[in-house]
């Protein structure tokens, strides 16, 4: 197995930072074609370090009328110039309704216009994925969400829709449906083979230096646990072939919960915000904004008399964790409680990336894992890249 170079794990006040490319300015509070959060990104860096395009995903506006963004599953991948000014209208992810033969599901995702008609959308962006494949660049999101009827279902029972598989495709401004032609789906039966029959809420990253994808799934008939599956990548001409090389139950970060009269001692897993797979690692990304309904994210240590809900004092803002995973055994090597650009208002992180830095040789010289944060209020979202930056790799 070839070794990943280095282990990021530094002291995040002395190496996080804005990241910036070239002479271009940092990516600081941008603003996307949405005003929803940017659930995650990638950097199109193949061949081009310092004037990389990016791309970020988001829910759909919901503010427009008639449209429910997040619960119908639709998504815009915005391209972004390495300064993060959007270029063009935005790739649009549409749901779209299909005759179907089998009964409607009932509860949470009938849209209610017959019995015969179903609507299914992308998802929900909560890692997006970039491959260099020998004919073209491709982005990867989930896809095959079943849109949430906000009719018949009680606010307290929704959440935004996750994909229960995945695409490919190339960027392009316009609108597009699941079935698309541009629009390459991939089912868990298509990964798994028929066992993936019983996963849901698919997310994916992929390490284009070492072509292995990783994919989080839900295994229904686990209990419902979050697994992470490592795939080695291989080409017939320009076809993807997928060989599982392991299976790992995906890390949780568990943290104090808030109820009706503030924080609580009682400990549940964090929202995972994104993950990235580079050589012999998995990362994963953990949190909340600050002051969330249900999870204690203090945004200062004084806070609930500077104690957390187990009495011990607050000595971090936040709640968002970056773990590093041995994806060969499912060890858990180290865990960061970052405090990078904790002034930030909100401040809810969103999506993981590795960029690696190499040499005119192909030597890699440096490792930068980058990771969004959302910031404004709701209906101005912003969006800001920060980054852990190891240089010095031998």
């Amino acid at each position: 197995m070839v070794q990943n170079p280095a282990n990021l794990y530094v002291d995040p006040d002395g190496a996080s930072y804005n990241v910036f490319f070239g002479t271009n300015p940092p990516i600081k509070k941008k603003i996307l074609s949405q005003v929803t959060v940017g659930q995650s990104f990638v950097v199109d860096y193949r061949g081009n370090f310092t004037n990389p395009n990016l791309y970020v995903a988001q829910c759909r506006n919901k503010s427009i009328s008639g449209d429910r963004g997040a619960e119908h599953g639709d998504l815009v991948i915005n391209k972004l110039d390495a300064s993060g000014k959007v270029l063009g209208t935005g790739m649009y992810l549409n749901h779209f309704h299909i005759k179907n033969s089998y009964e409607s599901s009932p509860g949470l995702f009938y849209e209610g216009f017959n019995n015969n008609i179903r609507a299914f959308g992308f998802g929900h962006g909560s890692q997006i994925a970039i491959e260099y494949a020998p004919d073209a660049t491709y982005i990867w999101t989930d896809c095959l969400s079943e849109v949430i009827d906000t009719v018949k279902t009680v606010s307290s029972k929704r959440y935004d829709v996750a994909g229960d598989g995945l695409c490919r495709f190339i960027y392009k401004d316009g609108s597009f449906t699941p079935n698309s032609p541009e629009i390459q789906v991939f089912t868990p039966i298509d990964l798994f083979g028929t066992i993936g029959a019983n996963y849901t809420n698919l997310s994916i990253s992929i390490d284009n230096e070492f072509q292995r994808m990783a994919v989080k799934y839900k295994d229904n008939l686990n209990n419902g646990k979050y697994y992470a599956a490592v795939f080695q990548i291989a080409y017939i001409g320009s076809k993807p072939t997928f060989t599982l090389l392991n299976t790992i139950l995906y890390p949780v970060i568990n943290w104090w919960q808030v109820d009706d009269n503030g924080p609580i001692n009682t400990l549940s897993p964090l929202p995972n915000q994104g993950m990235s797979l580079f050589g012999n690692f998995l990362y994963t990304q953990h949190g909340t904004a600050y002051h969330h309904a249900n999870f204690f994210s203090p945004s200062d240590i004084t806070e609930n008399d500077g104690v957390y809900p187990d009495g011990t004092p607050i000595l971090l803002v936040g709640n968002h964790h970056i773990t590093q995973v041995d994806w060969s055994s499912g060890t858990m090597v180290d865990v960061n409680h970052s405090q990078a650009y904790q002034s930030l208002d909100y401040r809810e992180p969103e999506g993981l990336f590795m960029i690696p830095t190499k040499d005119a040789t192909g030597n890699i010289t440096a490792l930068e894992l980058c990771f969004g944060y959302a910031s404004g209020p709701v209906g101005a979202r912003r969006w800001t890249l920060y980054s852990i930056r190891h240089t010095g790799i031998q």
